[in-house]
């Protein structure tokens, strides 16, 4: 597994995720009160998508959902793809596209 550094190298390079966050508001979200947690988007990530994708893989994929086919495409492809729960899907959307500054920790 790579380190989250690493993962987080990765997120920061695509300047388009900042697109993603802003869409479609309030969805993805199991209360309205709860906002996303990026440490617990980024603990998503490593359990629920590093298990099968490549970190490398990552930014380019989220890329292609921003340019390619609309900001909210992410949020349903991974409604379908091991992020059913609103709380968990916007953990990971969070973490997807934080600013550098916001990554958390290894």
């Amino acid at each position: 597994m790579l380190p989250m550094a690493r993962i987080g190298k990765c997120m920061m390079t695509i300047g388009v995720l900042a697109a993603l966050a802003l869409a479609a508001p309030g969805e993805g979200r199991a209360s309205a009160d709860r906002e996303p947690d990026i440490e617990q988007g980024a603990k998503l990530v490593k359990a629920r998508c590093l298990a099968c994708h490549k970190a490398e893989s990552l930014p380019k994929f989220v890329e292609r959902c921003a340019e390619r086919r609309g900001p909210e495409y992410l949020e349903a492809f991974l409604r379908r793809h091991y992020a059913p729960d609103d709380e968990a899907r916007a953990d990971i959307i969070a973490f997807l596209t934080c600013e550098p500054g916001q990554l958390p920790e290894d």
